[in-house]
């Protein structure tokens, strides 16, 4: 979030909607299956809070508690999206770092043909979804971010991605 000084004025909205932020945890929370610590999204919603509170303009037809739940529960959907995104690339890193010593035969030859079926179904992506595996995965770009470099939109780019992984988890599981 752009850290700004927000005004009395702003502060104030922010202040009285605090239990907005921790409603929204709760049911986005219990949506993803408590697979979330429940602390980490009333944080990334009090981030979402503070940007609406920095730039809720009244008379657009809209209440502050209206436009405010909306950026909440986005600032909460980004976060999750990004911690997965880093446990994923993390994971990637460590599989790639565990030494032939520390695996048995057998594991290691598991492991191989895992990574093999994963190369394979990658490589049989179509460009712009292969474009998110390698921005997304490899170089930790933000969905946004990877759906911009191909003209698309956000929403777009998160449809695109989780169609990506639906192929890819069918593909792998489908030689296992």
């Amino acid at each position: 979030m752009e850290h700004r000084r927000l005004l009395a004025k702003q502060r104030a909205l922010a202040d009285e909607h605090v239990d907005l932020v921790r409603a929204i945890a709760r049911r986005v929370w219990r949506n993803l299956g408590k697979r979330v610590n429940l602390g980490d999204l009333e944080g990334h919603g009090f981030d979402g809070l503070l940007w609406a509170a920095a730039r809720f303009e009244e008379g657009r037809g809209a209440t502050f508690a209206t436009f405010a739940a909306y950026r909440i529960r986005g600032a909460m959907i980004d976060g999750v999206r990004a911690l997965r995104a880093a446990a994923a690339r993390d994971g990637l890193e460590a599989a790639a770092g565990v030494a032939a010593t520390e695996l048995g035969a057998d594991d290691l030859m598991a492991r191989l043909e895992a990574q093999r079926r994963l190369a394979r179904a990658v490589a049989r992506l179509r460009g712009r979804e292969r474009h998110f595996v390698r921005r997304i995965y490899f170089e930790g770009v933000d969905i946004a971010a990877a759906g911009a470099e191909v003209g698309i939109s956000k929403s777009w780019a998160s449809r695109v991605h989780a169609r990506t992984v639906r192929r890819l988890r069918a593909a792998v599981g489908d030689a296992a």
